[in-house]
């Protein structure tokens, strides 16, 4: 076997995953100090089960993950997993190959797994047990591990070579028997106690119980004669209750007949009057109907007449029309005829009219000519005229123009004004938001050095809570415990309490009286003394039987008492009445042991001094049987004595001892009671202070918490204030800002307004000159139109010549031209008046078209409007009918309702009388089911039976007379029996078989003793045969190997104590060479090296490990002794597996593999591996 893979993660430095390949033969690990080898070790130390956090250099388990370094994150759980070829089976499990994997995580949990299969450390630890890997293992060897071998106890020095020897299995074996040893004496003496307690009660429970079967026996006749007797009874109602029940099933039956014909005739009634609504309803359509179709006749009347009218009216328009077409078409005729007339006139006044016309033509040329030129002259005018507006209103708006330029120009140094009043206001108000932003910083600081401090004081407050939670748990965990104590105690108490309540261990009689608690009965001899406890086993010999003797008040209550006693059969007892006591009498005696008359070394009521003399006063108590025997025969044996251990010698010389079997140990009972009531008062007492140191506790914690909670509010108010004061100073910040961007967009502004200012005093100044420019055309164009006007005024008057003289013209030719105009003129109203007429007839022509439509529409209306009325007139008739119809069937449907009502009414009555029959039944099955039920509930509150478990106890065979003289007979016997525990029966039987249970687990629990007592025998004889026959063979080995390492000396291992050999630790005794004997601390590092070195490797070439790791063992050797190291390693390397940390290069020589180990980053272990058939020259 040996290691064939390990794979760390998490394990101190091995932050990341590592995994190691090893082989047979020697594999060296080699790296500067501090980066991590020992680690490597450890890892493999801990997944074979190592559970002390200091042999792992921690204070704690979880000091063993990885902690975190400058630039990783501490890690949450560690694992390590090692893999040991097992082709071998040296471990004698059916695998090649065996995993072990261990996981630790921060919250204190582990795994643990055996091939993948979760397991408990105790598994992995067992599975190694006596491979060398066990606890005190020799086969991994850490540094100091030299000097706390050749230091350790010799006790210590056993335990390395009893793992060695590999008897550590044996050894576990061994003390495992011895615990359970220990456990079955302790069971065996609890057993022997409990069975002695129950044989004392086992006769009088037996008795009882003979009783008891008695009176369970007559119980049963008794009730199986009083469950017939009620059986008759049960049966004799019952069929009563049948006849009446079949009585009330015919009612039933007749009345849900009844209810059905009466449901039907409902149903009818409910059809009829739906039928009835119906045709009212139809009645209702039909007036409805009538109503709506008389009321069209009477509007279609209406309509026809006024149809009528209106069609009338139109035929006499018709007429008239007629007449005014004529009359037009005649009027037309004649203007026609006095055209043609007027028009021949005219034709002939034309020809007259030629040369007039001709000087006409010249005055209008000449006329026309004037008026040309004159227009002329005057559109041009208007031409200058109007260039000479559109100058002014030019001229206007120009001016208009610069007055608007002006008011821009002052707009915009008004802005320009402002402008530089805001610059100046924003500035200002920046340099204000500085200042508060200064403030409110500091307000910040000043807040959260508040919330720091209240933080810091809620978590030194939740500190003190967590410490009292602490304080609480172990408090409340000590209250447990004493509550827990206390119960135990308390069920003891009880225990015993019972007993003594039941008077256990007394006889029946004695019992039977205690428990009728009679006034006049004090109480038995035992239960109204009290005593010390040195001194019970002498007071109980020393009253023997009379110990349960009954302490009465008179002799006839002890009279009283016996007749009681016969009459029950309750037992016997034995009485002392106190009226009739009297004490014995006694001497004063002296001598050696003596203690006292027995009467004085109790304690009792004063009123039963005469009994308790009677009984003890003349008894002595001595401490031992040679004082008691040696005062009684210097008083010739005439004095009764006893010891303290039981002993008695009686008058005459008689003395009786030897084992003392107890009986009853009523005294060591009421002490129990006594000393159980103590313990229970003082844990009572230490459960109270705990409460108290809890309740205080509590009390802190709640104002505690309060001041938490306080700091809790008081941190939610400070944030809240932050976050406050926060926004404050993001809002200053973002004002800040806007002002800042403000100032520079004034800053813009007022600029821009400076340039557009100059931009528009340059425009105003152009303006003002076109403005003058415009004048200046303005006056020469006044010059050319006051030039026009004389002209036009000289054509005016050249016109007006011309005019004056075409007048006169006219005058001279106005008699024919006024015959013409009149003639035109005539023409021209002729020719109206005759388009007059044309246009009156064709109007009227239209007008006579329209008539005749509309008379022929309106006819048509009316034909149809009398079409309608026909088809109303004739609704109105078959509405009137189906009125009629209606009426009939409603009456003949009331006839019909009140047949059914009639026949309604009357079921209903038989149905009433049909109930009231039901329920005068219901009430008389009520009455007899009571008494059926009183006799069910009878059986069940007597005889716990129902009906069908009571038919079982049916018994025909008896008639009903007999069954009642039984019955009397059994219940006299009953009687006579008296008070009977039935109890007892059960009692009995439990106890037999719980003391036959008990008496079987007696004899099962001591063959497991002898058992256990003989493999601890030969466990003993294994471990004695192999740690003798291994520590020769260790001491030889150890001897040759010394004498190799130091060429010379002497060494051997020999027991520190030889005449106790199994128990006995080991010392180890050397001798340098040249050297006298002495102390292993006198030696010399390399020496002390050295000797362990032949140690180990002496056990190893006994007991072969599964592999071996050494730490650092090289380190004080020199190079000579390292040559010696080395050789040991090449002739052991083939059988065993070597793994060696080492600084030393002569070590690594001898290696088949190195394995180098380097932190590249701090505090992170990596490895380096490295083969010598790879690298050429290592060094």
């Amino acid at each position: 076997m040996y290691l064939k893979r390990l794979e760390v993660y998490g394990f101190k430095s091995f932050a990341q995953k590592t995994v190691f390949e090893f082989e047979k033969g020697i594999t060296c690990v080699i790296g500067p100090n501090g980066t991590g080898k020992s680690n490597l070790v450890e890892a493999i130390t801990w997944v074979l089960g190592s559970k002390n956090p200091r042999d792992l250099r921690g204070n704690k388990m979880e000091d063993i993950i990885f902690n975190g370094s400058d630039n990783r994150k501490p890690l949450g759980y560690t694992y390590v997993s090692i893999i040991l070829d097992n082709s071998d089976r040296q471990i004698d499990i059916d695998y090649s190959e065996i995993s072990i994997t261990r996981k630790y995580y921060r919250s204190g949990d582990s795994e643990f797994y055996i091939n993948n299969s979760e397991c408990r450390l105790r598994d992995i630890i067992e599975l190694f047990t006596d491979t060398g890997l066990g606890k005190n293992g020799y086969s991994i060897i850490g540094q100091g591990k030299i000097d706390e071998i050749l230091n350790s106890s010799p006790d210590e020095k056993r335990g390395f070579f009893e793992e060695a020897a590999g008897i550590m299995k044996y050894k576990n074996k061994r003390n495992e028997s011895i615990k359970k040893l220990e456990v079955t004496q302790d069971n065996l003496n609890r057993l022997n106690d409990i069975i002695s307690e129950i044989h004392t009660r086992l006769v009088p429970l037996y008795q009882e119980s003979v009783k008891a079967h008695e009176y369970e026996d007559l119980s049963k006749k008794y009730k199986s004669y009083r469950v017939n007797d009620s059986l008759i009874n049960y049966k004799m109602f019952h069929d009563k209750a049948d006849i009446i029940s079949k009585d009330i099933k015919n009612a039933k039956d007749q009345f849900v007949i009844l209810k059905k014909n009466i449901s039907c005739y409902e149903e009818k009634m409910q059809q009829l009057n739906k039928l009835i609504e119906r045709l009212k309803s139809d009645e209702e359509s039909a007036r409805t109907c009538l109503y709506s179709n008389q009321n069209l006749l009477e509007k279609s009347k209406g309509k026809i007449n006024l149809l009528n009218l209106q069609l009338m009216s139109d035929k006499k328009e018709l007429k008239k029309n007629k007449q005014n077409i004529h009359e037009s078409i005649d009027d037309a005729r004649n203007y026609k005829s006095e055209m043609d007339k007027l028009i021949f006139k005219m034709k002939d006044l034309d020809k007259k009219s030629g040369m007039i016309d001709t000087n006409e033509k010249k005055y209008t040329n000449n006329i026309m000519l004037l008026e040309s030129v004159t227009d002329s002259i005057n559109s041009f005018s208007d031409k200058l005229r109007m260039k000479n507006g559109d100058l002014e209103k030019e001229i206007l708006i120009k001016n208009n123009e610069i007055k608007h330029l002006n008011i821009d120009i002052s707009d915009k140094l008004n802005a320009l004004h402002e402008c530089k009043t805001n610059y100046n206001n924003q500035i200002s108000l920046m340099q204000s938001i500085k200042e508060n932003a200064t403030k409110v910083l500091k307000e910040r600081k000043t807040v959260n050095r508040e919330i720091k401090q209240a933080k810091d004081s809620l978590i030194q407050l939740e500190i003190c809570i967590e410490d009292d939670k602490h304080k609480h748990a172990g408090y409340t965990g000590q209250a447990d415990n004493y509550k827990k104590n206390m119960q135990i105690l308390n069920t003891r108490k009880k225990v015993l309490d019972d007993m003594k309540r039941n008077y256990d261990g007394l006889n029946g009689g004695s019992k039977f009286l205690l428990k009728l608690k009679d006034k006049n009965i004090y109480g038995f001899v035992g239960g109204l003394i009290g005593l010390d406890r040195k001194y019970e086993r002498a007071i109980e010999t020393a009253l023997g039987g009379s110990i349960e003797y009954l302490i009465v008040k008179s002799e006839d209550d002890a009279k009283r008492l016996i007749a009681m006693l016969k009459t029950k059969k309750a037992g016997r007892a034995t009485f002392i009445p106190l009226s009739s006591i009297r004490p014995r009498p006694y001497k004063n005696i002296s001598g050696n042991g003596y203690l006292g008359r027995a009467a004085e070394l109790v304690n009792y009521n004063n009123m039963f001094k005469n009994a308790i003399e009677f009984l003890l006063g003349n008894i002595y108590v001595f401490d031992t049987i040679d004082n008691a025997i040696g005062v009684c025969k210097s008083y010739r044996y005439l004095i009764r004595a006893v010891t303290l251990d039981g002993e008695r010698v009686s008058p005459g010389g008689l003395i009786s001892g030897g084992f003392h079997k107890k009986s009853y140990s009523f005294f060591a009972r009421e002490n129990e009671i006594t000393r159980l009531k103590t313990e229970v008062e003082k844990y009572s007492l230490n459960l109270k202070n705990v409460n108290k140191q809890i309740t205080e506790i509590n009390n802190n914690m709640e104002i505690q918490q309060s001041q938490a909670d306080d700091f809790k509010n008081k941190l939610v108010t400070l944030s809240y204030r932050k976050k406050t004061i926060d926004n404050k100073l993001k809002n200053l910040f973002s004002s800040h800002k806007k002002c800042k961007s403000s100032i520079r967009e004034l800053a813009g502004h007022i600029g821009s307004y400076k340039d557009e200012t100059v931009k528009l005093k340059r425009d105003c100044e152009t303006l003002e000159k076109n403005v003058d420019e415009d004048d200046y055309q303005l006056k020469q164009l006044n010059l050319l139109i006051n030039n026009f006007g004389l002209i036009t005024h000289e054509l005016k008057e050249s016109y007006s010549k011309l005019i004056e003289s075409h007048e006169n013209f006219k005058i001279n030719n106005a008699a024919a031209i006024a015959e013409k105009q009149s003639l035109i003129h005539r023409r021209e109203e002729l020719s109206g008046k005759l388009n007059s007429a044309y246009i009156d007839i064709r109007t009227l022509l239209n007008d006579r078209s329209n008539l005749r439509q509309n008379i022929g529409d309106n006819s048509k209306i009316i034909a149809d409007e009398m079409s309608k009325r026909k088809e109303l007139m004739h609704l109105i008739s078959a509405a009137n009918e189906k009125i009629n119809e209606v009426k009939q069937k409603i009456q003949s449907e009331d006839n019909r309702k009140n047949q059914v009502t009639r026949r309604y009414k009357a079921m209903h009555d038989e149905i009433l009388s049909v109930n009231d029959s039901l329920k005068e039944c219901e009430i008389k099955k009520e009455r007899i089911l009571s008494e059926v039920n009183n006799i069910l509930s009878r059986l069940k509150d007597e005889f716990d039976l129902t009906i069908n478990e009571a038919f079982t106890y049916e018994d025909k065979s008896i008639s009903e007379a007999d069954l009642q003289r039984e019955i009397r007979t059994l219940k006299r016997k009953l009687d006579l029996l008296g008070n009977v525990n039935m109890n007892a029966i059960k009692e009995y039987e439990e106890t037999k078989k719980r003391y036959d249970f008990l008496t079987n687990q007696y004899r099962d629990t001591y063959e497991s003793k002898n058992s256990l007592l003989k493999i601890i025998t030969d466990t003993d004889k294994i471990i004695y045969n192999r740690f003798n026959v291994f520590l020769k063979q260790a001491n030889t080995a150890f001897h040759d190997n010394f004498i190799k390492l130091f060429n010379g000396g002497q060494a051997k291992i020999e027991l520190s104590d030889k005449a106790n050999p199994t128990e006995s630790g080991i010392d180890i005794i050397v001798q340098p060479p040249g050297k006298r004997l002495q102390s292993m601390s006198l030696l010399s590092g390399g020496e002390r090296a050295l000797v362990a070195i032949a140690l180990l490797f002496s056990l190893l070439e006994l007991n072969h490990p599964p592999f071996v790791i050494l730490d650092e063992i090289d380190s004080a050797l020199d190079d000579a002794n390292i040559d010696r190291f080395i050789n040991f390693l090449g002739q052991l390397s083939g059988d065993i597996q070597f793994i060696l940390i080492t600084h030393r290069p002569g070590t690594a020589q001898a290696a088949n593999a190195i394995y180098g180990i380097t932190m590249e980053e701090k505090g992170i272990t990596k490895k380096i591996s490295i083969k010598f058939d790879e690298v050429s020259d290592w060094r």
